[in-house]
């Protein structure tokens, strides 16, 4: 069996439905946006406002705070740079967090000794649905009340995952976008929690107002095509990732085609459809004055209908996903286990979205090895805005995050994998590392 990097977070026949929904039933009305309303009030325990994206909503979140313009804002550098130009379009200044390799989101150490007394916000991004320990959310919560700082959750990748051990009544069991001033997460395809294109930001009541204020004016629809295009584009993804259809069509084709340069590319009909989305520019180093106006739109029922089936589906993906982890880790070699960050043996906290292994030498030779047992595989494929020449002025060092681009890559792993495909994996996992770990032993001495 092969595996591929990615499988749909929604099932196949689902992504089919809505398709065809949007071919033959699609409706622009607004008749289920209360209904959404309340099921995301239920998850977050407060009020939410739907947005075009998630950059959008960081956008109006930040602008509602009425901040003094120079003041700076906390951020990890692993991020799109749309999320730092949410900030300076707000005349706010971004100041870069090193990450903590434990969990992927930001270094306790790293956020104390940059703060000053200009720092009023901090924005923490949740990587690959990874729940950090009780013990360091309530430290992070602690640290934004002690300087009284604006926390500001990005859950984007981290729906239904929970901070799992007793540590106070006020940190134990709750979902990640409980904690700050505001949660904001993304809605695109791809996400455990999606409507191919949309957002969300969970806040107070009288917040809410305020942005509904902010948002009033955007009420333009976007193109039935454009989001046909997206929603296509995920359907054909999700087939050719399908266990016979990767197997024996897709991956035979990714190995002809394998080469350090050429392993990233797409199939010419994703390459295709991947040209109609105005989001599709979200990872290039581009310096913006302004987000376009085509970004900003309303949602409507037929991306209702999806939030809510997929919410609905939530609970049980990640019940699966947290079982599926605990068996998968028990078949990982001592060693290899090892390599996990430690949040991934949280089990009764993180969602699984990913499932990283940081490479013990080098990212993309582990990485070819995989590839040729059967096992396609990337990174992050998130920036390092530290590192953008179009933010030069804020560049700030932070090794640690340099590291988990670099040398994580993430194992295929979904709730729909047999315990014998888990097997097949581990087993592939702890062959194919062992050269590595033997070289890095003989570096060692």
């Amino acid at each position: 069996m092969k595996f591929p990097r990615f499988k749909g977070q929604i099932p196949f026949r689902m992504d089919l439905k809505y398709l065809l929904k949007l071919i033959f039933r699609y409706q622009t009305s607004e008749s289920k946006k209360e209904s959404a309303e309340a099921c995301f009030r239920s998850y977050f325990q407060r009020e939410a406002t739907f947005m075009s994206s998630y950059r959008v909503g960081l956008y109006f979140s930040l602008n509602i705070l009425k901040l003094e313009p120079g003041t700076e804002v906390l951020i990890g550098p692993l991020t799109i740079p749309d999320a730092i130009h949410s900030i300076l379009f707000n005349k706010l200044k971004p100041v870069f967090v090193d990450l903590d390799p434990a969990d992927h989101i930001v270094d306790l150490a790293s956020l104390r000794q940059r703060r000053t007394v200009n720092t009023k916000v901090l924005i923490v991004t949740y990587l690959s649905g990874l729940a950090p320990s009780s013990e360091k959310m309530k430290s992070l919560v602690d640290f934004c009340l002690e300087y009284q700082i604006q926390l500001i959750e990005d859950v984007t990748q981290a729906y239904g995952a929970t901070v799992g051990a007793k540590v106070g009544a006020n940190i134990n069991g709750h979902f990640f976008g409980q904690f700050g001033r505001f949660a904001i997460g993304s809605f695109s395809a791809g996400k455990l929690v999606t409507s191919t294109y949309g957002g969300v930001v969970a806040s107070s009541a009288a917040d809410k107002k305020l942005l509904k204020d902010l948002t009033a004016e955007f009420t333009s629809e976007q193109s039935r095509w454009i989001l046909f295009y997206k929603h296509l584009y995920f359907c054909v993804l999700n087939l050719i990732t399908q266990r016979a259809i990767f197997s024996f069509l897709t991956y035979p084709w990714l190995w002809l085609t394998w080469s350090s340069k050429v392993s990233d590319e797409k199939p010419r009909l994703l390459a295709f459809l991947e040209k109609f989305d105005p989001f599709n520019d979200e990872f290039l180093k581009v310096r913006r004055e302004c987000f376009p106006r085509d970004f900003f739109f309303r949602l409507n029922d037929w991306k209702f209908e999806l939030l809510i089936e997929s919410l609905s589906r939530l609970p049980e993906v990640v019940k699966r996903r947290q079982e599926k982890a605990r068996y998968f880790c028990s078949r990982l070699a001592p060693e290899v286990r090892q390599h996990l960050p430690p949040a991934v043996e949280n089990f009764s906290g993180s969602n699984y979205y990913h499932f990283p292994i940081r490479s013990p030498i080098r990212n993309e030779g582990l990485r070819e090895a995989l590839f040729f047992g059967g096992i396609d595989l990337v990174g992050y494929g998130l920036n390092l805005c530290h590192r953008e020449s179009i933010f030069s002025e804020y560049t700030q060092e932070c090794p640690q995050a340099d590291l988990i681009k670099q040398n994580v890559l993430f194992l295929p792993f979904h709730e729909d994998y047999s315990l014998v495909e888990l097997d097949d994996i581990a087993e592939k996992v702890n062959q194919k590392i062992q050269p590595f770990l033997s070289s890095l032993e003989v570096e060692l001495r």
